[in-house]
C-alpha cells in the first residue's frame, strides 16, 4: 500500500464493512508500522481490493479481541507470534471472480514466515459469506464463535454495520486458525 492507495481503501471499507468501521487514521497507520501490513489488488492500473495483516505476540493478542479476552489469552498463551487478517475487501464488480483467492494467497505467503498461527474473524451472516468459504479452502478450522461481538465497539465508536444496519451491531463472528503456517 502507498499514500495514494488510502482514500480507495477507504471508500471501499466503508462500502464492504460499514461507514467508518475504519478510519483513515487505522488505514494509514499501515504505512509505518512494523507489526501491520496491507496488500493492495489492481488490475490495469484500476484498484479492486485490498487486505490487512497485523501481528501480535501472545502478550498482547488478547488487545485485538472485543470480548472473550481471557479465553484468547489463555489460548495463545503458548503461540509465539500470532498473525491476524484483519480485512479484505474486493470492490463489487470484481468479486466472485477469484481474485480475493489470489490476494488471500499472496498476502498468507508473506506472513507465513514471521508467525506461528494464522488466525481471521469473519462475520456471521445469513447468505452466503465467502470470507468463510476462503478460509476453510485455505486450511483454517473454527476455533470459536462470539455473538454481539461488535456490539460494544458499535456503540462506542458509532459505526454502522453494512450487514444488520445502524447502530449498534448485533453480528456474530467465527474466530479461523491456520496453525503453523510456515510448516504447511
Amino acid at each position: 500500500m502507498q499514500n495514494k492507495e488510502v482514500s480507495l481503501i477507504k471508500k471501499l471499507a466503508d462500502e464492504s464493512f460499514g461507514k467508518d468501521y475504519i478510519t483513515i487514521k487505522s488505514i494509514i497507520s499501515h504505512l509505518n508500522s512494523t507489526n501491520k501490513f496491507a496488500f493492495c489488488l489492481f488490475d490495469n492500473q484500476k484498484f479492486i481490493g485490498f487486505l490487512f495483516l497485523k501481528t501480535y505476540s501472545n502478550d498482547t493478542i488478547q488487545n485485538y479481541f472485543l470480548t472473550q479476552k481471557e479465553w484468547f489469552t489463555n489460548y495463545f498463551k503458548s503461540t509465539k507470534v500470532i498473525a491476524v487478517v484483519t480485512q479484505i475487501a474486493l470492490t463489487k464488480e470484481h468479486r466472485l471472480l477469484g481474485l480475493s483467492k489470489l490476494l488471500f494467497n499472496s498476502s498468507i505467503d508473506f506472513i507465513k514466515p514471521k508467525c506461528n498461527t494464522i488466525i481471521s474473524i469473519c462475520w456471521v451472516k445469513d447468505e452466503m459469506n465467502n470470507m468463510k468459504f476462503l478460509l476453510l479452502n485455505n486450511g483454517f478450522k473454527n476455533i470459536k464463535t462470539l455473538s454481539n461481538y461488535w456490539l460494544q465497539d458499535s456503540i462506542e465508536k458509532g459505526y454502522q454495520c453494512e450487514i444488520c444496519g445502524t447502530p449498534p451491531c448485533q453480528c456474530g463472528a467465527e474466530v479461523f486458525e491456520l496453525k503453523s503456517p510456515s510448516i504447511i
